[in-house]
């Protein structure tokens, strides 16, 4: 099965998995100022297939590290929650006992606070000063700029997107604070369980960027660990598959545990060097 229709991706190497996956579709064709859809019943049996191969997966693994349920941490919106709820029925109907947590460190992007003209919206459902915002947003995370603002106005706007938000959104400084603490409050939940993570697309591409550049740069990475450097260079240090809705990618907590100390200093200092 290709990475593309694939709904678990990178598995079959990872020990100790946690699968991170990407929530279901959400309706297409409602935006609103706090981006907290539900999920398009029409897509629902992505959903299911990814649940199935997720039992199928802890039926696999269980006896190997000694699992004895599922934990699955899900952000507090709409779409991950009602995504969670679903594969929490389908390893109930296979008998698997399942703690279902709410965490708002999980929570998307802070799109910050905007106003909807909906002669800005494109035939495939896209909100263009969004668009615009967010490549404005990844322009400057390309420069190292972890302190410019989702919606801020940047030093050339072209665009003219700014003009539509009441107050701007999140940095990535804010962004990987909370996601470092993530990580570290995994490291110490229950060991005998499969983690299942239901978050957004940005999370996502953060988690895998932090776990790939600490697994495969080794001490090229490791040494911008603690002073700032790591989290305004993870653009370049890190790679990222990018996932569809309902498709998740399996990802080794050893990968992490050897790094945690130097992950925290990291997270400390950035969130004290404002």
């Amino acid at each position: 099965m290709s990475p593309e229709t694939n709904p678990i991706i990178g598995f079959s190497a990872t020990p100790f998995p946690c699968l991170v996956l990407r929530h279901g579709k959400d309706k297409p064709d409602l935006v609103s100022s706090d981006m907290n859809n539900h999920l398009d019943s029409n897509h629902l049996g992505e959903l299911v297939i990814f649940s199935g191969s997720a039992v199928n997966l802890y039926k696999l693994i269980m006896y190997k590290y000694k699992y004895n349920g599922v934990s699955i941490i899900h952000s507090p919106r709409l779409r991950t929650y009602e995504t969670s709820i679903l594969c929490t029925r389908i390893f109930g109907e296979a008998g698997i006992p399942v703690d279902l947590n709410q965490e708002p460190l999980l929570q998307e992007l802070d799109q910050g606070r905007f106003l909807i003209d909906k002669k800005l919206m494109t035939p495939d459902h896209k909100y263009l000063p969004l668009v615009n915002a967010w490549q404005a947003y990844v322009n400057n995370l390309n420069d190292e700029e972890i302190d410019y603002r989702y919606g801020q106005k940047p030093k050339s706007d072209k665009d003219r997107f700014s003009e539509i938000f009441i107050s701007p959104g999140e940095s990535q400084r804010e962004l990987l604070s909370r996601i470092y603490l993530f990580l570290q409050n995994l490291l110490q939940t229950d060991s005998a369980k499969l983690h299942i993570v239901v978050t957004h697309a940005t999370v996502i591409d953060e988690l895998q960027r932090i776990i790939s550049a600490i697994k495969t740069s080794n001490q090229n990475a490791l040494a911008y660990l603690g002073d700032g450097s790591f989290t305004r260079k993870l653009q370049s240090l890190g790679h990222r598959i990018r996932l569809k809705p309902a498709q998740a990618i399996a990802l080794s907590l050893n990968d992490l545990r050897y790094a945690a100390d130097i992950l925290k200093k990291e997270s400390d200092h950035i969130s004290n060097h404002e």
